[in-house]
């Protein structure tokens, strides 16, 4: 959680200051494999959280054979690869999804990952990379010092100290790693080795509850958390088994005095709450208690607070609602300024404001730092929060209300909601959420002030504020504090750590004889042996600047494959190691991927894979823990990242009609894409109770049709009039429409519409009940005429099933279909290209003698489609036609069946097309693997 304004407006609120945000949108990760072969230029962006945000990502533009930059959202340059291309290279490859892109440059043979951040650089003879560092890297902020103030320290041993504070540490994505961080930790007794200040723990009046979030995937400090095991809370420092976790949450709480009891707060790892909504399960279930007071401290920030200082100071101001602690910063890159009245006696201070966030690479360049420092100083000096809050029980109270059932209520949200309840009380709570809360346990009226009395107060009937507390370490120092919820984050807060003196000796220690004269952090000791070889290698001279290095188990060497051996089938490990392959989801994920790179291959695994295991390979292949559980979330992966219906229809056509619109949906909305799976599905059930149906479009609509719209009127006039043959309008022009033979069995008519742009192939359905507004009298419902409308996409040889079937067949290359210009759910209608028949298209002039030709000898005719999955049952001959170039063409997709080894159907995701026309191939399939099957295990149990 890294507290940051923005502009962007949420759902219920209007101009409200702060508008604040979670930085969690960066979880989606893109990465360009293979910089080398851009060919001209690619475009790197993930999606922000709000489409009024800026995007994130990068531009990489080929310049010449030598050269390939990097350019920023705004045409700035920064950075540069050359190279030399008659030279061996490692892999280089760019990752976006963070604040600044990450350069990845890879060596599996010798086991060494590098990634260079913002003000990295690499020199040699055959390759060189430039990364500028971002802007404002030279102001001088003219700081007033504080002077030193130096403590005793009391007995490192907290076990002395009186034991009352509860430490709750969340716990969601993978919970076994940090269970097992909180256990070690205990069970070596390492608070032993942190400093407490008793001249404030042993003040303290109250018991604390100290959450600790600690149930983060860590996606955003990608490749990094990998380290750990997937999971950010252990993600471990250089050189060392220190973990996030234990500098971020677990030290931190000790210093507030006796720690009674650690409790692990379990998530569902499957669908992870807000914060907000972590709470209030630990609410709910009794481990957190709204009786005392609550401090919240997240896993991703590495900080030297004194927490018993920082409590002590909470319980001196009796008017503090709730509390920010906030730290003073040197670099206002990346962060967001505090405003706050010093005007008072008080150590703690009430909140007037936040400053913008700061950013080094934008349009405005450097100038844009001087408003901020104009604007939002303190006594010449500038505070960000550490992402540490103090929360009264009186505001408990509130959070309690304000979270959603399900857990979606957002923290920062409802701190930004405290702030103008108890800060901001000029303005109307009714101007500022206009449309109200969302949260049903929870109304304005509530949180306004009735005849001048505030609404929350403490128990003198005082009015209650947001307040700044400002942390110092245990020596009285300025405390330091960085969020490590990015790569270039990690890089700055490790070389930071190692020059201070006020953190853990040891640690410091570790770290320094892990950090190189050049900047490098290497990872363990292996990695910079490792990079002596790279360096030989690749005749690089100096690599230097914000540089990680990590190493893993070098790859076998393997001999060269022979051209002729390339595309064999793969030869499988024996049955027990295929689960190996899926023992993990990122594992399966990635095995998943490999096998799906080309999948007219897939067909002759499936053969091979079969014949050499038998009732073994079907055991792994139906198993949750082996390839099916896999590929559910190989699926899922798929359609959350997607960036167009195309990329969905291209892996496989029989994606069910509610998933796309779903798709198209996100789409529109990219800001639920990193969303919980709950919150996702209730936002968009939410938006689609409202229509038929969420249109979306498959290819292009043709230039000669104008406009959607012309195009929904067009169809709507050809049901209506009848027309067998005459002209029809479209928006501004006109089409000369001929109705031809074919479609009543499946209720579709077809069209050959022609004028001067060329001839196009029309096909829509005859009835269109559920565009009535009544049957019989009696309103027909939405729900009704989804559910018409639903019932048509399903039905064999829809026009939707045809449509996504020619899509895919068209986007894997398949040269024996005419072309699919374009698909419009909305009319149900589809656009194709019109193929000219050598024989003057004889079913049209009544010259086929006979109608069908044999299911086999047509399957195996049009071997392309089966190499891609697709079986024709419908083998009447009028389907099928040569164009005047010789090459057959299938015309009508209708009744054909998806088949494919390692593309099963998933629940939800997709659907299986109907056929009401002569065999099913699939049951003649089955039926042939059966008996396969059968043959296989009896010769084993024979042997």
């Amino acid at each position: 959680m890294r507290i940051l304004p923005i502009t962007n407006q949420y759902h219920n609120r209007k101009n409200v200051q702060p508008a604040f945000k979670s930085t969690t949108y960066e979880d989606k990760k893109i990465i360009e494999r293979d910089v080398f072969s851009i060919t001209g230029e690619t475009s790197l962006f993930s999606n922000p959280i709000s489409p009024s945000q800026n995007i994130l990502g990068v531009r990489i533009v080929r310049e010449n054979n030598r050269t390939v930059n990097l350019v920023s959202r705004y045409n700035n340059k920064t950075g540069q690869i050359q190279y030399n291309p008659q030279a061996q290279q490692p892999e280089v490859n760019i990752q976006v999804g963070s604040f600044q892109p990450i350069i990845e440059i890879k060596d599996k043979e010798l086991g060494l990952t590098i990634l260079m951040t913002r003000g990295a650089n690499l020199s040699g003879e055959n390759l060189s990379i430039q990364y500028k560092e971002l802007a404002n890297n030279s102001i001088n902020f003219d700081y007033v010092t504080s002077p030193k103030i130096t403590r005793t320290l009391g007995n490192t041993n907290s076990n002395n100290l009186p034991r009352r504070h509860t430490l709750v540490v969340t716990t969601g994505y993978m919970p076994e790693k940090t269970q097992d961080i909180v256990e070690q930790y205990q069970k070596l007794n390492k608070s032993k080795n942190v400093y407490v200040n008793e001249q404030f723990a042993r003040t303290l009046t109250n018991d604390y509850t100290i959450v600790g979030l600690g149930g983060g995937m860590g996606t955003r400090l990608k490749p990094i958390s990998d380290l750990g095991g997937n999971n950010k809370p252990s993600t471990p420092y250089p050189g060392g088994d220190k973990t996030l976790l234990e500098l971020a949450v677990l030290d931190t709480a000790h210093t507030a005095g006796g720690i009674g009891e650690i409790r692990i707060l379990h998530d569902n790892k499957k669908d992870l709450l807000n914060t907000a909504g972590i709470v209030i399960k630990g609410i709910n279930e009794g481990t957190i208690d709204t009786t005392k007071p609550l401090v919240l401290l997240t896993g991703d920030t590495c900080n030297n607070i004194d927490l018993a200082r920082a409590l002590h100071d909470f319980e001196k101001d009796k008017n503090c609602g709730m509390a920010l602690v906030v730290n003073k910063v040197t670099d206002v890159r990346g962060k967001s300024c505090v405003k706050f009245d010093r005007n008072n006696n008080l150590n703690s201070h009430k909140i007037t404001g936040f400053s913008s966030l700061v950013t080094g690479d934008n349009q405005y360049g450097i100038k844009s730092y001087y408003g901020v420092f104009s604007n939002e100083k303190q006594k010449n000096e500038y505070y960000s929060s550490t992402n540490a809050v103090i929360i009264s029980p009186q505001v408990l109270k509130i959070l309690e209300k304000f979270a959603n059932p399900d857990g979606s209520a957002d923290f920062i949200e409802f701190l930004g909601l405290m702030y103008n309840v108890m800060n901001n009380t000029q303005v109307s709570l009714y101007s500022l959420y206009p449309q109200g809360l969302k949260a049903p346990k929870l109304n304005l009226y509530e949180l306004m002030e009735k005849r001048g009395e505030p609404t929350v107060k403490n128990s003198n009937g005082e009015r209650m504020y947001l307040t700044a507390i400002i942390a110092k370490d245990v020596h009285g120092n300025d405390a330091v504090c960085e969020d490590i919820g990015t790569i270039e984050d990690y890089v700055k807060t490790i070389k930071e750590i190692s020059k201070d003196t006020t953190f853990n000796p040891a640690l410091t220690r570790t770290l320094n004889e892990n950090i190189n004269k050049d900047g490098i952090l290497f990872f363990d000791k292996s990695a910079q042996a490792q990079m002596q070889k790279f360096k030989e290698k690749y005749s690089i001279n100096n690599i230097n600047g914000n540089v990680i290095v990590y190493s893993s188990q070098p790859a076998a060497v393997q001999p060269p494959i022979p051209e002729a051996a390339k595309f064999e089938p793969q030869i499988f490990a024996p049955t027990k190691e295929l689960y190996a392959k899926t023992s993990t989801l990122k594992d399966g994920i990635e095995y998943i991927s490999q096998l799906m790179r080309n999948p007219r291959d897939l067909h002759k695994t499936n053969e091979t894979m079969l014949e050499q295991y038998g009732a073994g390979f079907l055991e792994w292949y139906m198993s949750p823990k082996g390839y099916y559980g896999a590929y559910e979330a190989y699926v899922e992966d798929l359609f959350k990242n997607a960036d167009s219906i195309d990329d969905l229809l291209k892996f496989m056509p029989n994606w069910a009609p509610w998933k796309l619109e779903e798709k198209l949906w996100l789409l529109k909305h990219p800001y639920y894409a990193n969303s919980s799976n709950l919150t996702r599905k209730t936002a968009f059930d939410s938006s689609n109770d409202l229509v038929r149906e969420q249109n979306f479009a498959i290819g292009t609509l043709p230039t000669a049709f104008q406009s959607e719209l012309a195009f929904i009127k067009l169809i709507e006039a050809l049901k209506t009039s009848d027309i067998k043959e005459g002209s029809i309008s479209c928006g501004n022009s006109y089409f000369w429409a001929k109705r031809l033979k074919g479609g009543e069995l499946n209720d579709k008519f077809i069209y050959l519409l022609t004028n001067s742009w060329g001839k196009y192939i029309l096909k829509f359905d005859r009835t269109n009940v559920e565009d009535a507004h009544s049957v019989n009298g009696r309103n027909l419902s939405l729900y009704e005429k989804k559910n018409i409308r639903k019932n048509k996409y399903l039905a064999a040889d829809s026009i939707y099933s045809n449509a996504c079937i020619s899509r895919y067949l068209e986007l894997n290359n398949c040269q024996n279909i005419p072309r699919l210009y374009y698909y419009n759910q909305s009319a149900n209608a589809a656009i194709y290209e019109y193929v000219e028949d050598k024989d003057k298209d004889l079913f049209q002039n009544n010259m086929i003698d006979e109608e069908y030709s044999g299911l086999t000898e047509t399957n195996e005719e049009y071997r392309a489609l089966n190499e891609l999955g697709i079986y024709l049952n419908d083998t009447a001959l009028k389907n099928t036609l040569t164009d005047k170039d010789g090459i057959k063409k299938i015309i009508d997709l209708g009744h054909a069946n998806f088949i494919m080894p390692f593309k099963p159907g998933v629940k939800h995701y997709n659907i299986e097309f109907s056929n009401t026309n002569g065999p099913d191939i699939r049951s003649i399939l089955a039926s042939l693997a059966g008996a396969l099957l059968t043959i296989q295990t009896a010769k084993k149990v024979l042997k």
